[in-house]
């Protein structure tokens, strides 16, 4: 019998699948430059995010360090069977995230207010890759905040559900 991580790995990429498509609507109608992107790439993105804070929450999780590699590695054959670019993607996201986090964290705006500090960083991930190009306007950081905090919300309890 699975474990229960192994079991909640087994699902992961296809629900990142759905919720980035969900995730779209709200995105595209706040931000037109959001909808000036490949739709495919959007998708993709999105569902590397939502993958992303669900193996980085996993590290939290209670459980043996043996079931978290298994269900880790579930994760990693199913990202290898959606996409080949998916596990370096999210090799991709976590260096950018961590050392996104890293200089944010020294920021005035992020030490007087910390909370968005995640989201931030993880959708700058998101906005840069389909801008190819930091954000410049306020809008584009403001999607940067959105998309973080879609994604963080979506994903963040993955572990928990049965």
């Amino acid at each position: 019998m699975k474990n229960r991580l192994t079991q909640n790995a087994e699902g992961l990429v296809p629900a990142a699948q759905l919720a980035a498509v969900s995730a779209c609507i709200p995105l595209l109608d706040r931000y037109p430059f959001v909808a000036s992107a490949d739709p495919q790439w959007l998708d993709f993105l999105l569902s590397v995010g939502g993958v992303f804070v669900a193996l980085s929450e996993l590290n939290h999780e209670a459980g043996s360090e043996a079931a978290k590699d298994e269900a880790r590695s579930t994760i990693e054959r199913a990202l290898v069977a959606w996409n080949a670019r998916g596990v370096t993607s999210i090799e991709d996201c976590t260096q950018f995230v961590d050392r996104t986090y890293d200089t944010l964290a020294r920021t005035a705006q992020h030490q007087s207010d910390p909370k968005w500090l995640f989201a931030d960083s993880l959708g700058l991930w998101v906005v840069w890759n389909l801008l190819e190009r930091a954000p410049e306007s306020t809008a584009e950081t403001n999607a940067a905040r959105a998309i973080g905090t879609i994604l963080i919300c979506d994903f963040k309890t993955w572990w928990k559900a049965t």
